[in-house]
């Protein structure tokens, strides 16, 4: 009827139940063999490094860690590939490069051990390896661990990451700058302008001071004020007489307030005088009378 039924459950191919159930028994065989190999190697290795440089017990530590560092990286370098965390070109060739260098020190460590045991004479190769390869072992593997770990596709992303935001942030920074820098310079140009109206102000009216309205309009006021300023200060004055519209005292007015005021001036100064008595006793003006 169909040329396919879609909802037909295609039979998988594949082991059966049994099949895989020893496959995985078979998987976790060769995880007990690594780590079988592990112990047999780093036992052979830590023998070896305390009868060919163990002098002393802090040696023997030492030597001791050595081992372990190399036996622990390549029993992460196992687990981090079985389980796809080696994913990169970089870092698989980083990691095979480590592990094939500590699988080959490891070797050299067991066949030095069983030769040192035996009683037979060290190879040269095994005694340079011994004097020269194991004591640098460590460091080499953490290079080749290092360089695994930071050659991860993820650690990359991030890294270039980081610098995208590195550099968004000086982008950012530099926009702000020429931001604050552009309203410097118009804030610049705003106080020069402020400036020069003010002083073009100052000129125009310097100007207009030295003209002879200004003066008249000083005057005028100054005229103006000053009884009231002299009243201030204790002096009794009267008013000034009006002022034109010119700012100036008419002429006749002037000459009748100047000689007003100097008449009275005179009157208050002989009011304050005293009078001189003569030698009778009597002011200049009286006559004395006769005696009757």
């Amino acid at each position: 009827m169909f040329d396919k039924d879609y909802f037909t459950e295609d039979v998988a191919a594949g082991p059966n139940k049994t099949g895989r159930t020893v496959g995985t028994i078979g998987a976790w065989g060769l995880h007990l063999v690594k780590v079988a190999f592990l112990v047999y190697s780093g036992y052979h290795g830590i023998n070896a490094s305390w009868t060919y440089a163990g002098n002393g017990d802090l040696a023997r530590v030492a030597q001791t860690v050595g081992i372990v560092v190399l036996e622990c990286t390549l029993f992460g370098l196992y687990l981090a590939w079985h389980n796809q965390r080696i994913t990169g070109a970089a870092q698989s060739l980083a990691a095979g490069a480590t592990y094939a260098l500590g699988f080959l020190m490891a070797c050299l460590g067991v066949v030095a051990d069983s030769q040192l045991n035996s009683g037979v004479g060290l190879a040269s190769v095994l005694a340079w390896y011994l004097r020269w390869g194991l004591p640098v072992a460590p460091a080499l593997m953490a290079l080749g661990a290092v360089l695994t770990h930071e050659l991860a596709p993820e650690q990359q992303r991030a890294r270039r990451q980081s610098a995208e935001l590195l550099t968004f942030a000086e982008d950012r920074f530099t926009a702000h700058v020429a931001g604050r820098r552009a309203e410097l310079d118009a804030a610049k140009t705003i106080a020069n302008m402020q400036l020069n109206a003010r002083s073009a102000a100052a000129r125009q009216i310097a100007q207009w001071y030295a003209s002879d309205h200004a003066q008249r309009a000083i005057t005028a006021t100054a005229l103006q004020n000053a009884p009231a300023l002299l009243r201030a200060i204790g002096v009794n004055v009267d008013d000034v007489p009006d002022v034109n519209q010119s700012g100036e005292l008419d002429l006749e007015d002037l000459v009748a307030y100047l000689v007003e005021e100097r008449l009275r001036e005179r009157d208050q100064i002989a009011a304050a005088r005293p009078v001189a008595a003569g030698g009778n006793g009597h002011r200049p003006d009286e006559r004395p009378t006769a005696p009757r």
